[in-house]
């Protein structure tokens, strides 16, 4: 008869629409809400970040972060941003969620939480450090990603560079955490993302230009002068 009658009142639970919100944030616009939290805020350009074309304006940068859609008045299709400029209050922005400007090979980040208490004997800064061999989770119930640790001079306080055999899509500020297989090592914040893949391929094709400007030789059609 218990139990019945705790299922019949979890039942009132289970039949209520899931909340996907913040709940402190209420009925209000998340916009809104962090207005009130941070200085006011510029509006500036959006540039996509292939053609250098601008494509519209927002209302402050620091109302969007890395890899979140935002949308494009007078476009089609599903935009990102990929990097956001402080400095020229400047939000470069691609198309696709799969973009290369999205995603990196390499993480920078800071001091660890380990859940033992000290890290890893691999990252001990008291021996001789070497790379850790661990697996990386970037999202809520996404799949652990295989990658390297490395400790990154100098400490302190220690901060370290995590490489990834699978490109990821990450914002500054946000959190990895770390497996040994199932156990979970401990986790550290994001403070800086390597190159994107766009990136790489942009100065992979300069690299590549200048490699063939050099084999035609100075003065020949076609060289760069």
């Amino acid at each position: 008869a218990s139990v019945l009658f705790i299922s019949g009142r979890l039942s009132f639970f289970l039949g209520k629409r899931e909340s996907m919100g913040i709940c402190f944030v209420g009925k209000r616009r998340f916009r809104d809400f962090i207005r009130s939290y941070l200085p006011p805020q510029r509006p500036g350009p959006l540039v996509c970040v292939e053609s250098g074309r601008v494509l519209g304006t927002h209302q402050g940068v620091s109302l969007y972060t890395h890899g979140q859609r935002a949308r494009v008045g007078g476009l089609g299709g599903r935009w990102y941003v990929a990097e956001k400029c402080l400095e020229t209050d400047t939000l470069f922005m691609c198309e696709g969620a799969a973009h290369p400007a999205l995603l990196t090979h390499t993480l920078e980040v800071g001091e660890a939480a380990w859940i033992s208490g000290s890290p890893p004997g691999q990252l001990d800064s008291r021996a001789s450090p070497s790379a850790l061999a661990c697996s990386a989770r970037v999202r809520h119930r996404a799949p652990a990603i295989p990658c390297s640790v490395a400790a990154t001079e100098p400490p302190p306080p220690p901060q370290y560079t995590a490489r990834f055999a699978t490109p990821v899509n990450i914002a500054v500020g946000q959190t990895v955490a770390l497996y040994d297989g199932c156990r979970c090592l401990g986790g550290a914040q994001v403070i800086a993302r390597g190159p994107s893949l766009h990136e790489q391929g942009k100065e992979a094709g300069a690299a590549a230009a200048v490699r063939g400007a050099a084999s035609v030789g100075p003065g020949a059609p076609g060289c760069l002068q």
